[in-house]
């Protein structure tokens, strides 16, 4: 399950690691978005690709411990990514920061149910503060004891792997020669 999919480039690149086979989910709670994975599938010819208009923040019972992966790529300040988009300075605010965390910290509550026991959960962002990265992530994990950090760094460019830390990645411009961007890799333990 892909629970913040659009335009659907990760969704996409699921369905061709699974070769065709099983399904992948993904979901945007926005319809004109929905449609761009939908073409995105179309063009591609990605038959095991399931798109729908879906709130990811809410209950959504028959995915309940169902999903072997839920990806959320949950929406956050982009700062990571400011380089390339220079107007997201002019929208940044405390106030905007606040509502994003809120958002993701519900993406996490919810999303996480949906994955089975063994499944992994993914948590990523294109931005680089804390708040919205290892902050969330440790709290999630601080609530949720049924979920453990997957620390195996084996799906990494080994470049990256000395960065990884307690199953958690912040990718730096910088230092990384990659927009800023942040990853946690979560195993649901029971």
């Amino acid at each position: 399950l892909d629970c913040c999919a659009a335009p659907g480039g990760k969704a996409a690149l699921m369905c061709e690691m699974m070769n065709g086979t099983g399904r992948v989910y993904a979901w945007d709670i926005h319809e004109h978005r929905v449609n761009l994975i939908k073409a995105a599938a179309k063009r591609l010819r990605l038959y095991n690709l399931r798109q729908s208009v879906r709130d990811a923040t809410q209950p959504y019972e028959p995915f309940d411990s169902f999903m072997d992966v839920v990806l959320i790529d949950a929406p956050c300040t982009g700062l990571g990514v400011m380089s390339d988009k220079p107007d997201i300075r002019l929208r940044f605010s405390k106030a905007r920061m606040e509502e994003l965390t809120a958002i993701q910290s519900r993406l996490l509550d919810n999303c996480s149910g949906f994955v089975k026991p063994g499944g992994l959960l993914v948590y990523s962002t294109c931005t680089i503060l804390p708040g919205e990265n290892e902050e969330r992530v440790e709290k999630f994990l601080n609530e949720n004891p049924n979920f453990a950090p997957e620390t195996s760094t084996g799906y990494l460019p080994d470049s990256f792997k000395p960065r990884s830390n307690g199953g958690m990645l912040r990718l730096m411009q910088h230092r990384d020669g990659v927009e800023g961007f942040f990853i946690a890799r979560m195993r649901r333990m029971f």
